[in-house]
């Protein structure tokens, strides 16, 4: 097969088109930017239409873990990083200097990476164009399990007046996050920090979650209208971090555009919330006038939300290898720091503490993690498991809710997919704690909601 036929295959024409119209304008934001590396802007034109092949290539809507991952080194590796060095910007919390030629081994790192995690993912799925074979079904026979809409919202009716009791039933408090973060601040000084930690991950999410079952297995209106009333309360948008809004919020918005909106609207609609919604978010979310100090559209690249790039390259300057300590930390991440006193922090607080930060909760990117455990071995390894677990989830979860196990197995989809982002800036330490409480609290909620449906008992 030659090459104009792999790419009528894998590639329709305005997928390519959409791709190359994506580098130019991204190469032409480099260059206003004031980058005239010509050898680094060459990068960053491969590499953005690599991603972006990734991003716009089939229906978006089926392989979603691939696309927010190629997605997420376009925004945090590729723009962000050409924004920084063109403006000379330094977003890590601790001082440290960058040079020409560290931002092109960089976007080199970066052309490596995508070429071994999209290779290996397109050799997994064997191409990414077609639809999955499970989505012509429809609900009848194959619905093993129902779901109560009643059930639904008791339980999430009992989870959020276990919340506002908590609150001590005051529910301004669950509206503001500086207000929750400030509440969980003094339960801490009593030593009740994990009984607030329990609360704010599995019991506040609830009501999200069923609000999700509830559309998986398509209830009735109401029954939608007060699971979503229920969760405006529990986990209101200014009143949780970012990272529990995509846990809670963005598996219920892909559930709802798959069905009205066409996948490459959908895309460009999620960059418009990443790069204005988001940040006037911030501004309810904080009090302080110094945390309203928040940057909107393309400058929020120099902000330290994209250190991303910035802490990979301080990891690799510093050359900092810990021989897989951090990583026997991410994967023992529940194990209390009063039985393991020596256990790790987070890969960011590490960086960021060895090198003089006072500021420590940052952000250390996937990669980067690789590499802080086992060097350029170890981002090449972590690479090849990110496109393992990315075919896996794509090819394996991502199906109909009315298959087997459908529900369940498509909530579970939708939440890993909505976390990729997280699961990507890091630390891994916290992002994998955070996703699996995420998954548990789903669960949960679905053992609690569903039965058999006796139509199909004997089958």
């Amino acid at each position: 097969m030659n090459a104009t036929k792999v790419v009528k295959e894998y590639f329709g024409r305005y997928d390519v088109i959409a791709s190359a119209v994506s580098t130019v304008c991204v190469v032409a934001f480099t260059a206003y930017g004031g980058v005239q590396d010509m050898p680094y802007m060459a990068f960053i034109a491969i590499n953005t239409l690599i991603c972006s092949l990734m991003v716009f290539t089939g229906d978006f809507y089926g392989h979603l873990v691939n696309r927010f991952a190629n997605l997420f080194i376009l925004l945090f590796f590729v723009i962000a990083n050409s924004q920084q060095y063109g403006s000379g910007t330094i977003t890590t919390s601790f001082s440290i200097a960058f040079t020409s030629s560290e931002y092109l081994l960089f976007q080199a790192s970066v052309l490596a990476i995508l070429l071994l995690f999209n290779g290996t993912y397109l050799y997994l799925c064997r191409g990414i164009g077609g639809k999955n074979r499970y989505q012509q079904l429809r609900r009848s026979q194959y619905t093993k399990y129902t779901v109560g809409g009643g059930r639904l919202i008791v339980v999430a009716a009992t989870a959020t007046i276990c919340l506002t009791a908590f609150c001590s039933f005051d529910i301004q408090i669950l509206f503001s996050r500086n207000a929750w973060d400030t509440y969980g601040q003094i339960l801490s000084r009593s030593g009740l920090s994990p009984i607030w930690l329990s609360v704010d991950r599995v019991i506040r999410p609830i009501p999200a979650a069923c609000l999700l079952i509830a559309l998986l297995s398509q209830q009735k209106r109401s029954t939608v209208v007060a699971l979503t009333i229920l969760s405006l309360i529990a986990v209101f948008p200014t009143g949780i971090a970012r990272n529990l809004f995509a846990s809670c919020w963005l598996p219920v918005i892909l559930l709802v555009s798959e069905r009205i909106i066409p996948g490459k609207i959908f895309v460009c609609s999620m960059l418009a919330a990443m790069l204005i919604i988001f940040p006037i978010l911030s501004i309810f979310r904080y009090e302080s006038p110094a945390n309203r100090n928040i940057e909107f559209g393309t400058a929020d690249f120099n902000s330290i939300s994209y250190d991303a790039s910035q802490m990979m390259m301080a990891t690799i300057q510093t050359d900092t290898i810990t021989g897989g300590r951090q990583l026997l930390g991410s994967m023992l991440f529940f194990v209390p720091r009063g039985v393991w006193p020596d256990k790790p922090e987070g890969s960011g607080h590490l960086i960021a503490k060895t090198n003089g930060a006072k500021f420590v909760n940052v952000s250390m990117p996937y990669f980067s993690e690789g590499y802080i455990n086992f060097g350029w071995a170890g981002t090449a390894v972590f690479t090849l498991l990110l496109a393992l677990g990315a075919a896996a989830a794509d090819t394996r979860l991502s199906i109909s809710p009315y298959a087997s196990g459908g529900y369940w197995r498509k909530g579970v989809y939708l939440i890993i997919a909505a976390s990729t982002f997280f699961l990507l800036r890091g630390s891994l330490m916290s992002a994998m704690a955070y996703t699996l409480a995420a998954l548990g609290c789903f669960s949960i909620s679905m053992a609690l909601c569903i039965r058999k449906n006796p139509d199909t008992f004997h089958q």
